[in-house]
């Protein structure tokens, strides 16, 4: 099995399958493009005839004029070689247009592979580091800028195969001249393709080197030109000290384009002049050697000069093309790696009913991969339907965590979740996802219309009194509909250019309406208001709470005001439930609740100049 060595990023070395690759790609070729297999055979008679015409031509032209030919057949000569020349040159970059046209079909089928991939693999491996590496490497044989492996392979196998083809060709020709000519060219060639292989492995270790001052550059270029940046810039008087960072950053790349430049002359160049030197002069030797001895004409001198610079050219295309092949297959190896993570999304075939009656918590602990300690530790809990319960605590207690396993992003690493006494990983994932309407803290919006942002659904499929009831609720109905598109305005300013800009509050009431129209018989509010003011936070906490009546619904805060109305709420602490009780239990028991209340509620006092209001008042 072909095998070879790829070198990482971090400089270590990975067993690269180039045959598994190459099998890979070329099935995908045939399967997605059939049509282009003929294009592929159309061209490479046409590629190789037109440089060997190119020779032809002179050698026909003074051969025509050694024999005296009348004008007139001279002329039909020229015209027919012409016609000739121009058909070529004509079929070879059409077909060539054609196969790019398959690249980048190719390109755009690997997107949808990747994308569909991104979206479907499991939520753990997706928010891994090894998963986010992995993707990171595998997004650059599909969604690469300038160079896409996965749409450069097609061209870099037709040019080796034209490349192969003429090199055969050329070589059969050189032959019948001087079999030592064509080992001499042969060996000018090697040396010059050793010196562009010497080249390459000097400029990947530029951009190895160079890694870290392209990081600083994106980074000044990242924070110079974000408006929010912006101030504290001016304020605080930051331009000499990003000019002088830039100016660091600079000098040190040019110390290594330096290097580059020195490696290259004492490697790439120098071999590539002394390879064009013994090519040509081996090849003037030979061919004014024949034609003194008579064993060649003067035209055919020109035609064998002719063939002895395309044997080159398509020796080096050769080998170039093969060094293209390799690279497609070490970007082919990192998709393929990405695509081989783990999968279970629809590991279950349970179909969850239409009544959630009890969601369990039974000795739950996880922790993450990578890390040693836990973030749950031994979560014990029963919700039943229509219960509403808040989980408040400090940073870092395991609230959101908490939330991931419910949603079933992450497996427990002990313990069992259950809906309606089952594991939820026995239910089938896309089926499991519909019970639950989530609201997290970091949201995105599509850059559709408002309705479809809401109903997450195509417009045909849209529910309108549903979406109307969804939007009154939530307080936006009269807002939108005094718009010039109304709920057809598109948003994402970044997308489209007259796009709808929403206030804080007005996105967060939308997302109010998306959970009020999905209508999931689970709600999960996690922390989606942490950028309101805490007065703004409970009033939208209490629409949450008035129009969820008989819901199960779970809402997590580092906020205890905000979350008061529920029947129950747990205090988490280093990754267990440090207190349960609802808020008047809770306060009465005067533990970490008791003092993490009163520690907001002074500073929501003093924010709002009512030191004097106590905290029944300030809660009303």
């Amino acid at each position: 099995m072909a095998k070879n060595w790829m070198v990482s990023e971090d400089g270590s070395k990975e067993r690269l399958n180039i045959k598994e690759n190459l099998r890979f790609m070329l099935k995908n070729w045939f399967e997605w493009d059939k049509k282009s297999l003929w294009l592929l055979a159309y061209s490479t008679p046409s590629k190789i005839a037109l440089p060997a015409l190119t020779a032809l031509i002179p050698k026909l032209m003074l051969d025509a004029i050694a024999q005296d030919w009348l004008p007139a057949k001279l002329i039909v000569l020229i015209a027919a070689m012409s016609v000739l020349l121009a058909l070529l040159s004509w079929i070879e970059p059409n077909l060539n247009e054609k196969l790019r046209v398959s690249g980048q079909l190719a390109r755009m089928k690997y997107r949808i592979m990747s994308l569909r991939k991104i979206m479907r693999i499991d939520y753990e491996t997706l928010e891994s580091p090894e998963g986010s590496q992995k993707l990171a490497k595998a997004k650059d044989f599909s969604f690469g800028g300038r160079w896409s492996p996965g749409e450069d392979f097609f061209a870099a196998v037709k040019d080796f195969i034209s490349s192969a083809f003429g090199l055969i060709t050329f070589a059969a020709l050189l032959t019948r001249l001087s079999p030592i000519l064509l080992a001499i060219i042969a060996v000018g060639c090697g040396l010059e393709i050793w010196g562009f292989h010497l080249g390459n492995q000097n400029m990947f270790k530029y951009h190895r080197n160079a890694r870290p001052n392209y990081a600083r550059i994106e980074y000044i270029n990242r924070v110079c030109t974000d408006a929010e940046t912006g101030k504290d810039v001016r304020l605080y008087n930051l331009q000499p000290w990003f000019m002088d960072f830039m100016h660091s950053v600079v000098m040190s790349h040019r110390k290594l384009v330096g290097k580059l430049i020195r490696q290259d002359l004492g490697t790439k160049v120098t071999l590539g002049a002394f390879a064009g030197m013994l090519r040509e002069g081996a090849a003037y030797f030979f061919l004014v050697q024949a034609v003194l001895s008579e064993s060649i004409t003067v035209p055919d001198f020109l035609f064998y000069f002719g063939i002895v610079t395309g044997f080159s050219a398509w020796l080096i295309s050769l080998t170039w093309q093969w060094s293209n092949i390799q690279r497609c297959c070490k970007a082919c190896q990192h998709f393929r790696d990405y695509m081989d993570l783990p999968d279970n999304a629809q590991a279950g075939n349970l179909s969850v009913g239409d009544s959630i009656d009890e969601i369990e918590f039974r000795d739950v602990s996880f922790t993450y991969k990578g890390s040693i300690d836990p973030v749950l530790k031994d979560v014990s809990f029963t919700i039943r339907k229509g219960e509403k319960l808040a989980i408040v605590g400090e940073n870092g207690a395991g609230k959101t965590t908490l939330i991931k396993l419910l949603c079933g992003f992450y497996p427990p690493t002990k313990g069992q979740i259950l809906l309606n006494g089952i594991d939820i990983r026995e239910y089938d994932r896309e089926n499991y996802y519909k019970i639950f309407g989530a609201v997290f803290q970091d949201f995105t919006f599509l850059p559709v219309s408002v309705s479809r942002n809401v109903t997450i659904a195509p417009q045909e499929d849209e529910d309108a009194q549903r979406l109307e009831a969804a939007l009154r609720n939530a307080g936006l109905w009269d807002k939108l509909n005094a718009l010039p598109d109304g709920l057809e305005s598109p948003m994402v300013k970044d997308v489209w250019e007259g796009a709808v800009n929403f206030s804080g509050g007005e996105r967060q009431r939308l997302l109010l309406a998306r959970a009020l129209y999905k209508n999931a018989p689970v709600l999960i509010l996690d922390e989606p208001t942490a950028a309101l003011d805490p007065i703004a936070e409970n009033r939208l906490y209490e629409k949450y709470s008035r129009f969820t009546q008989g819901k199960t619904s779970f809402f997590i805060s580092h906020r205890i005001a905000s979350t008061r109305f529920c029947e129950r709420i747990f205090y988490m602490a280093d990754g267990k439930i440090a207190e349960e009780g609802n808020h008047e239990q809770l306060l009465a028991n005067q533990g970490a609740y008791y003092k993490m209340f009163e520690t907001q509620s002074y500073y929501y006092r003093k924010e709002l100049g009512t030191e004097d209001i106590g905290e029944e008042e300030l809660a009303v």
